[in-house]
Parts: structure tokens; C-alpha cells; sequence
């Protein structure tokens, strides 16, 4: 059975620890793709590493509203007067309720994009902090930013049926987000892989529900989202959602390192890939 997974890492850029963690899980050679976010506070880092692991490492932006401060000064419901972005909660009601303004974070978009160029990173994909770029009134502007840099490849946050897991409002939502993100045509030919990752993140079992969802998937491509980090107290205090975490993201660091149960997954004849090599 042919199966092809990108284990795409998220916060690259983040914090030391989140920079560690991922570079461990792609020496270690399940993790071929990682989503850098460019208002964490180790960008400089950030980019050395994926750099120094190109091109086995594919490396696209991770879009935050939430974590950091904006690259464009203070954003209409979306940060305070200084600039620093609200929390999630906050970020999305102001989505859902319309209370963003349109060309201020379409201009947040290539900003966040023009720094990783800067970095001297061309990116392979675009996905979102806290899965923001699909949110309503942000991912009208990633779509025209996708199309203007020639980003091929995004994620939807709709888990697919049967994945392992629990049912939870907030995988019914971003589901409904997903829903609404218009199909590819010729002008926004953009691409999306069947995604798997959300309902089993933070997980004290995360090993053994690891193993049961590889062992679950049909044959084809994935997209599965992985948080490989070490423990640390910046983190802690830039991401309030996941920040206190620091025992589970320990143990899904140790999973995806773990030399014998990769020989395993290679040995299901399951590919670890990234976005380019698709």
C-alpha cells in the first residue's frame, strides 16, 4: 500500500525550543516540511536552520494573527494599539462578526511574506497559526497573496473521516472554515492534501494514537501537522493556547525521533515526503 506523508512542523522561528525540536525531528528524517512563523522571537535562528537543512527540509510561512506583534503596525480588531496581536479568542470573533479591515490584513499577509523572503526563504506552502488563514475575512487575502508569490500548496483543517481522535467544537469549526475556502480553478490553482494531526495533538498517549492513525490511513497522500518542540519558558509565554504543554510536545518530540519506530514506518512502506516532491 502506497502512502506518501508530508509531517509538516509548524512554529519554526517561534522560540529556541520549537527551533530545536524541529530540527531534531528532520535530522531524524520523518519531518521533510516545516511552516516558519515570522513573528516569533528566533527568526534569525529559524532561518539558519532551514537553510542549513535545505533541501531535504521544505520550509513555508506559518501566517499568524495571534502570537507576536504585526509587521504593519496596529491592525483593526486583530492587535492592541501597539501592535501586538489579541489572543485567538479574540481574533476570531472580531473575524466572524467583520470587525477586521480588508486592506490592513491583506497588507499583514505580504508583509509576513516579503520578511521571508527577506530571510531568503522562497516558500513552499502557506498555512496558519492557530489554522488563521482560513478564517473569514483573513483568507480572502491569502488566496490573492498565494496567487501573487506563487504558492502552490496550502493546508484545510477538515481531519479527515475516521481519523482517530475526539470529535470536538473546535474541529467542527475549523472544518466549516475549510469548507469555505474555494475549490482550486486556473486562476488560483492552489493545492491541499487530506489532513490528519488536529484530534490527536497534546495527547499523553500521543505515541500509541500515533501508530493506530498511520496504521488507519488508506492508501494515498497526507498532510499530518506535527508541534516537534523542546520545553521553554518563551514559548510559554508567546503562545497561550499551547504554551503550558510542555510534557505532551516532549512526547510527540520523542515519537517522531524515535529510530526504531521510523524504521517501522518505513518498513509499512509509508514515504515521508515534502510539498516540493509531490
Amino acid at each position: 500500500m502506497q502512502r506518501r506523508i508530508v509531517f509538516c512542523a509548524d512554529d519554526l522561528g517561534i522560540s529556541p525550543g520549537t527551533n530545536a525540536g524541529i530540527r531534531a525531528a528532520a535530522r531524524a528524517g520523518l519531518v521533510r516540511e516545516t511552516s516558519f512563523c515570522v513573528t516569533g522571537i528566533s527568526t534569525e535562528e529559524g532561518a539558519r536552520i532551514a537553510k542549513e537543512m535545505a533541501p531535504t527540509l521544505s520550509t513555508g510561512l506559518h501566517l499568524t494573527f495571534t502570537l507576536g506583534k504585526s509587521l504593519t503596525g496596529p491592525l483593526r480588531g486583530l492587535t492592541d494599539g501597539e501592535g501586538n496581536f489579541l489572543p485567538l479568542a479574540t481574533v476570531l470573533r472580531a473575524c466572524l462578526f467583520k470587525k477586521t479591515e480588508s486592506r490592513q490584513v491583506a497588507a499583514e499577509v505580504e508583509a509576513q511574506l516579503a520578511r521571508l523572503a527577506d530571510l531568503g526563504i522562497q516558500p513552499s506552502h502557506l498555512n496558519g497559526h492557530h489554522h488563521v488563514h482560513c478564517f473569514p475575512g483573513i483568507r480572502e487575502a491569502v488566496i490573492r497573496a498565494m496567487d501573487h508569490w506563487k504558492i502552490r500548496w496550502t493546508r484545510l483543517p477538515r481531519e479527515r473521516v475516521g481519523t482517530l481522535g475526539r470529535l470536538s467544537p473546535r474541529r467542527i469549526l475549523l472544518a466549516r472554515f475549510a469548507d469555505s475556502f474555494p475549490a482550486p480553478t486556473k486562476d488560483h490553482p492552489h493545492r491541499h492534501l487530506p489532513f490528519v494531526g488536529l484530534s490527536i495533538q497534546d495527547r499523553t498517549d500521543y505515541r500509541e494514537v500515533f501508530i493506530r492513525t498511520l496504521d488507519s490511513l488508506p492508501e494515498g497522500d497526507y498532510e499530518w501537522m506535527v508541534h516537534p518542540r523542546v520545553e521553554d519558558d518563551s514559548f510559554a509565554r508567546l503562545d497561550h493556547l499551547q504554551g503550558d504543554r510542555g510534557s505532551q510536545s516532549r512526547i510527540e518530540l520523542d515519537t517522531l525521533t524515535d529510530p526504531g519506530l521510523i524504521s517501522s514506518i518505513l518498513r509499512r512502506g509509508i514515504q515521508p515526503a515534502s510539498f516540493s516532491a509531490l
